[in-house]
């Protein structure tokens, strides 16, 4: 009976570990204040319920040059969202449904970007489910550096070379 009742305990224990590994896994925060700092080529997972409706990832490329985003997610119908430091919208993706037979969205997008700090948002219009995503970046080998709001886009404020 002793042996029993330890190893309950045990199994209690391994998933308590468990259920509070996956919750950090998944907390996300849902506005700019809150976003989690993500890594450039790391994956990342999240979800999407009734009540956790929106969650934002921060990030910073460190010149200008060209994201990649590799995404599935398995949640009915979403909307993705790049934001600037200022919250301006970068790119959008609405009303993306999944794949009725794989219940699946898959996203590999391609976006210019000069050197900043951004935030990705994934937001639910219908329906619940798990996410994962990576982000990758590749230089653009800029001779010049360009800053995130392209000030330097006519003769006026040309940057000197």
């Amino acid at each position: 009976m002793k042996r029993i009742l330890s190893l309950i305990m045990s199994a209690i224990m391994l998933l308590c570990i468990v259920s509070s590994v996956r919750l950090s896994v998944f907390a996300a925060g849902d506005d700019f204040a809150t976003a989690t700092n993500i890594s450039i080529g790391s994956n990342y997972y999240g979800n999407i319920t009734q009540s956790n409706s929106k969650n934002v990832y921060k990030f910073t490329i460190p010149s200008s040059g060209r994201i990649n985003i590799r995404l599935n997610a398995y949640i009915y119908c979403t909307h993705y969202y790049l934001y600037d430091i200022n919250g301006n919208i970068v790119w959008e993706a609405r009303w993306q449904y999944w794949n009725n037979t794989a219940e699946v969205y898959s996203m590999d997008t391609n976006l210019d970007l000069t050197k900043g700090t951004y935030y990705f948002a994934v937001e639910r219009c219908d329906g619940t489910g798990n996410y994962n995503f990576k982000i990758n970046f590749t230089s653009a080998g800029e001779n010049f550096e360009e800053t995130l709001d392209g000030n330097n886009q006519n003769i006026k404020t040309a940057d000197a070379i």
